[in-house]
């Protein structure tokens, strides 16, 4: 990649994720355990309530945090809502060395398949700031760091919750997921994204 490329990719993200971060969920507005997706979005909280043996089976192909199976249904969705065939992936902050300097953005983009987001995956996985996977359009984004957010539109959540077998199989499994080992706050945030899917859903449904 030359510069010129490089630079302008580098500035590409930088107003990629500047969007992310102060129009479509703004955590330093307001920060955990506070929920601040923007307010005609709703989310999900993706967890291994999601696998089943054989989906756990697959996951041990290299990414634990969706199978090949529910990420298929994920590419769908988005082909389906925007006609993508990419995506980035962005760490959600710059790296810093050690004398306190912001370095570049670590950030790839990949074609909306299993292979592509399987090998690139553990090259985030491990680096010291979580990531964002989103497209250009967004009307949706992944945010990754303790917990896997899946947040969109309307429309694009509508389709992605009927595919991973809807509306009261998801809000089932979400009460699960607050219920089960979390810490007060976890719990205050879970709750927080639960309010808003189901508000959203009767909205869409009204």
């Amino acid at each position: 990649m030359n510069d010129t490329i490089k630079h302008s990719n580098n500035i590409f993200i930088e107003t990629l994720v500047s969007k992310i971060q102060s129009d479509l969920f703004n955590e330093k507005a307001l920060p955990f355990p506070k929920f601040p997706l923007k307010d005609q979005w709703s989310a999900i909280v993706w967890h291994e309530w999601y696998k089943t043996i054989e989906e756990s089976q697959e996951s041990e192909e290299g990414c634990d945090i969706i199978s090949p199976t529910h990420f298929k249904l994920l590419v769908d969705t988005i082909f389906e809502r925007c006609g993508s065939k990419h995506c980035w992936l962005m760490d959600t902050e710059p790296f810093v060395d050690n004398n306190g300097q912001f370095l570049e953005r670590n950030f790839t983009k990949l074609p909306l398949n299993w292979s592509a987001f399987n090998s690139h995956y553990k090259l985030f996985e491990y680096t010291p700031s979580r990531f964002y996977m989103a497209d250009e359009s967004l009307t949706w984004f992944v945010h990754v760091d303790e917990s896997v957010l899946i947040a969109g539109d309307q429309q694009f959540m509508t389709l992605f919750v009927e595919k991973i077998g809807g509306y009261e199989t998801v809000l089932k499994n979400l009460n699960n997921y607050a219920g089960k080992g979390a810490n007060q706050q976890t719990k205050q945030w879970v709750s927080n994204i639960i309010q808003r899917f189901e508000s959203k859903h009767k909205n869409a449904n009204t």
